[in-house]
Order: structure tokens, then C-alpha cells, then sequence
């Protein structure tokens, strides 16, 4: 074993000195420590994926999930379709049916947005009802009722 170790040793510094290769000792390495940026729980991530990164007040939390959208390609899909149903319900337009069906043929496993578009087509009438309604309401509040009308 002592052989073995001497031998591959030997052999690792002649292919450094012929390649010139520099390995760093360990306190080089310690000086160089990349800053330690707490993880989102899963539960800021649901809050926050919808949303632009910007609007996120905490700077640590927005440097991570802007991270994690730039190197997570499915979180970056994630992200657009909760926005463009975030959009749908705000502005009582789009189509649900083709929204559900693109999280069912993605390529991506979606678990969380496969169940919630299972859940939603199990009474489609009614989510389309709401996301129309909802614009109906929201634009009649903002009408003041007349008296004899």
C-alpha cells in the first residue's frame, strides 16, 4: 500500500510538472470561500415564482431564485406559466384549456402544476366561469351604482 501510494504520487507530480499544473494548497483555498447564500424553503419559492425577480425585497432571496432560473430550465418554464395564469385571472382573457394542455404534453414533470390543472379540469366550467367572472366583478366595483338603475 505504502508502494502504491509512493508510486502514484511520484507519477501525479511528473504529469503537473510536464503539464504545468498548480494545485492550490489549503490555505489558498480557504482564503477564496464563495459566500454562503441561505436556500430558499419551497415555500418562498411557490410565493415568489410568480413574480418578477426584482419585486423580491430580500437580497439573498432574489439572488437565489435568480440563480436558480438561470440554470433550471424547467423552474424558468414553471415561472411563465404561473405568470400567464396569474394573467388570465386578472384579466378575465385566455385560453385555460390550451394553458392545462401544454402543462399536460410538457416535456418537463411538472407534479405540482399537473395536479393543480387535474384539479382545475375536474370542473373546467366552473374555472372558466371564474376567470371570466372574475374580470366582470372586479370591473363593477369600479363602477359606482346609481340610484334608479
Amino acid at each position: 500500500m505504502g508502494i502504491g501510494r509512493t508510486q502514484a504520487y511520484h507519477n501525479i507530480n511528473i504529469i503537473k510538472e510536464e503539464f504545468e499544473i498548480y494545485t492550490p494548497d489549503f490555505a489558498q483555498i480557504e482564503k477564496s470561500r464563495i459566500p454562503y447564500i441561505k436556500p430558499l424553503s419551497s415555500r418562498k419559492l411557490a410565493k415568489y415564482i410568480g413574480s418578477c425577480p426584482t419585486v423580491i425585497k430580500d437580497l439573498d432571496d432574489r439572488k437565489y431564485l435568480q440563480t436558480l432560473l438561470d440554470n433550471i430550465s424547467e423552474l424558468q418554464v414553471i415561472q411563465k406559466l404561473v405568470q400567464i395564469f396569474k394573467t388570465m385571472i386578472r384579466t378575465g382573457r385566455g385560453n385555460i384549456n390550451r394553458w392545462i394542455e401544454f402543462i399536460k404534453r410538457s416535456k418537463y414533470k411538472m407534479v405540482g402544476l399537473t395536479t393543480f390543472a387535474n384539479g382545475l379540469l375536474r370542473d373546467i366550467k366552473a374555472v372558466k366561469n371564474g376567470i371570466h367572472m372574475s374580470w366582470w366583478i372586479y370591473w363593477s366595483m369600479l363602477t359606482p351604482l346609481k340610484p334608479n338603475q
